[in-house]
């Protein structure tokens, strides 16, 4: 059982590669970490791989913290 992690997720095509390719060998990935949400659709791209999106902030609290 593994998590993938990753600094910034927008569509999640990078992610689900990965998550294929360690499913493919066996792996069980549930669950992605990343730092920062784009907010581009990949949070349900990867609901749909049955991957639970773990960010520690979306592009929308960024600027509302910088605004």
């Amino acid at each position: 059982r593994v998590a993938v992690i990753e600094d910034v997720i927008t569509t999640g095509g990078s992610i689900l590669q990965v998550v294929e390719t360690l499913r493919d060998e066996g792996l069980v990935v549930e669950d992605a970490i990343v730092f920062l949400d784009r907010e581009q659709g990949g949070r349900e791209n990867l609901r749909r791989a049955g991957v639970r999106l773990h960010a520690c902030m979306t592009v929308t609290q960024l600027w509302k913290a910088v605004g």
